[in-house]
């Protein structure tokens, strides 16, 4: 857990880890092209993305408040691997490119030599579920790996006053995410929402044993030959 305190000109956290803690009020979960959740991925889990959009390969991939009240937020993400072209995140309306591997935060934070610094945190409404809207734009076939870390701000009681605002930075879920362009996908760590094994008709009705034709099956038209 690392310490950072605000100040009238912006945010600043302590580089040095204090002691180790997660916080379980972040989430990251899958969602569709409308942004409705579809899964739950497990922390620490690896994901393979493959699905292609006009802006890249997508991620998928989004973070979740899961409690009641708003959280302050901070997302870490390594760009661990990029065999060719750009990587683009997202996050709360900051949205930039990155070609070198390094370890980058969402919103900024800058180390001058001492602290970690930025203006504010990203703060997500309860039950909130916001688009990371991460993309590989490949240039050839090849992988993108991409490590991505949700962190809590939380305030130090202790330490803060009416003027001065000290917070511990808790970590939380992590996963890492191969963005993959013509390499076979092999992974899969998400726990699917409501998952529904069962043939429709494309009138809606159960239908128990499909033959020829055209089905619905887990929300997608299927075709039995």
């Amino acid at each position: 857990m690392k310490r950072f305190y605000t100040l009238a000109l912006g945010l600043m956290m302590g580089a040095t880890t204090l002691f180790a803690q997660k916080t379980t009020d972040l989430q990251f979960v899958t969602i569709n092209e409308n942004k409705v959740e579809t899964g739950v991925v497990k922390d620490g889990a690896a994901i393979d993305a493959t699905e292609e959009t006009f802006s890249g390969i997508t991620s998928g991939i989004a973070l979740k408040n899961v409690t009641g009240s708003a959280q302050k937020v901070v997302l870490k993400f390594k760009l661990v691997e990029l065999d060719n072209g750009s990587f683009s995140c997202c996050f709360g309306g900051f949205c930039n490119p990155y070609n070198d591997l390094s370890t980058y935060y969402k919103p900024t934070l800058v180390y001058d030599g001492e602290y970690l610094m930025a203006e504010s945190f990203y703060t997500c409404k309860a039950n909130e579920i916001v688009d990371i809207d991460s993309h590989w734009g490949p240039k050839s076939k090849g992988k993108c790996v991409v490590k991505f870390t949700a962190y809590q701000g939380v305030v130090d009681e202790e330490n803060s006053d009416s003027q001065t605002k000290f917070y511990n930075l808790v970590e939380g879920p992590s996963v890492t995410v191969n963005f993959l362009n013509g390499v076979p996908s092999s992974i899969n760590n998400i726990e699917n929402k409501d998952v529904d094994n069962n043939y429709y008709d494309l009138a809606g009705r159960k239908v128990a044993k499909p033959t020829k034709g055209i089905y619905v099956k887990n929300n997608k038209k299927v075709v039995v030959k």
